[in-house]
Parts: C-alpha cells; structure tokens; sequence
C-alpha cells in the first residue's frame, strides 16, 4: 500500500484520509478500491492548503455611484461645445463639463432617480469616447426627460441628444446601437409614439431594424425613423437641416433600404 498522509480534522483529532474512511467503512474498507474510487494519490496537499475555493456563484457588482464634488469639479463650458451648436443651457441641464487634463467632454450618465453611476467622455482631439469598463450602460437622458412626451427620439450619442433638446425635442441616447437591458427601460417611458435617430451607417441601421422589431413585439406601431443624409449624424445638422429632414414610418424605411 501506498501511504498518503494527507492530515484531516475529524472530532477535534487529526488523522489521516486512509484512517479516516477506514473508521467509517469498517470491514467493508479495502485500500486499493478505495484509492483508485476516490483518487487519493492525485490530490496535492500544497493545493488544498494555498487554494482558497472557488465560489459557487459571484454576486454582480452594485453599481458605484459618483459623488457630486467630482462631477462639479468637471463644470466648465468648453468653446469646443460652442463649436458643436451646444450651448450653455442645455450644458447646464445635462451637467456637461471638461476635464483639461485629459482634454475630454465630460457628462454624467445618471439613472432616472439622479445618481450618477458614471461618468462618460468624449475627447476633443479625436472622435472617440470613454465609459466606465464595468457599467452596464442605461439609456442616457432618462434624468433629464420633461414629461408629457409626444414623440420620443432615440439616437446613438450624447452630442445628437443635446442637439435635439436644444431643438426642443426629447430624446434618449444608446451610448452606441443599443443593449437588452436599454430596451428594457424604453418601456417604462411613456409616450405616444418614437422617432428612430440612429447614425446613417451600417451599424446604425442595423441599430435601427433592431429596434423596429422590438418595439413591434411590445405591440408598438406609431414607429418613425429620421431619414439621415449618409455621413451625417444629428449633431452634423443645422436646425433648418434638420425640420426639412425626411421622417419616414418604419414600413416606408424597411422598403428604402430593403431592411426587413
């Protein structure tokens, strides 16, 4: 027989595995069926003592939320949102800043009771954005929605919702082409009908069809999408642009652009 001291606690004693199924076994125990059932001589003592074990299940992450001294500290009216048609009221409404450290726009991403759970960034340098690694990204805007909505407008980034608000409409914004979860919450807004914003590139459209489908399953059918010039987002557009910009039912823009 080979002999494995592998040290165990039974009753306050210490003794050893093959002693142990040994005293519960009784006459029944034989040495190699035990061993090879079990596999004794593969265990490593080392690894039983330095591995801590793994969970059965990782609980998810709270979301964190940012305090308000560091969003305050962000509050500064940049001239790059001058250049960008943003003015200082709607950049009052949705807190938007800029840290000079790393040249970035900066806005909070607040659920819809006001917490800020991150804080997102737009670079001047670069068309480029930055979020938090770990945060599930809601709808954007959810805060700052004015009710009652007639129409509500979904678009991709935060510069295509400030410039709908500054034209008077209410919009929400993806952070990108859409999520689950940011679907979820389009159902707890309530209003008439939707007005579907997404950029005009292939991933905005597919962003799109998306979108139509979902709403159609929830029973939805007062679906328009804004018929945007290729290359131009939103924030591209001046206002008279943009009054003057196609809004088309969603069966009209399936049949556009063969998006069924």
């Amino acid at each position: 027989m080979r002999q494995v001291q592998y040290i165990v606690l039974v009753a306050g004693k210490t003794t050893n595995i093959a002693n142990m199924m040994q005293d519960l076994l009784g006459s029944a125990y034989n040495v190699v069926d035990v061993e090879n059932k079990f596999n004794f001589m593969s265990l490593k003592l080392e690894n039983i003592l330095d591995n801590k074990p793994k969970p059965l299940f990782v609980l998810p992450k709270k979301d964190s939320v940012v305090s308000n001294t560091i969003i305050k500290k962000f509050r500064v009216y940049h001239p790059y949102l001058k250049q960008r048609n943003i003015s200082e009221e709607t950049a009052r409404r949705y807190d938007i800043g800029f840290d000079s450290k790393n040249q970035h726009i900066t806005f909070p991403i607040k659920t819809i009771m006001g917490k800020c759970i991150g804080i997102g960034r737009r670079s001047i340098l670069k068309k480029a954005y930055y979020y938090p690694p770990e945060m599930q990204k809601p709808l954007y805007g959810l805060f700052e929605l004015e009710y009652p909505i007639r129409y509500l407008y979904i678009v991709e980034g935060p510069f295509n919702l400030w410039s709908l608000s500054e034209w008077g409409k209410k919009a929400v914004a993806m952070l990108g082409t859409g999520t689950v979860y940011q679907y979820e919450q389009l159902k707890d807004i309530k209003c008439d009908g939707y007005v579907l914003a997404l950029d005009p590139d292939d991933a905005g459209r597919n962003g799109i069809k998306k979108l139509i489908k979902y709403l159609l399953d929830l029973g939805k059918t007062k679906i328009f999408v804004l018929d945007l010039p290729d290359g131009r987002d939103v924030n591209d557009l001046t206002r008279d642009e943009f009054k003057q910009t196609n809004v088309l039912s969603y069966k009209e823009w399936q049949y556009k652009y063969k998006y069924f």
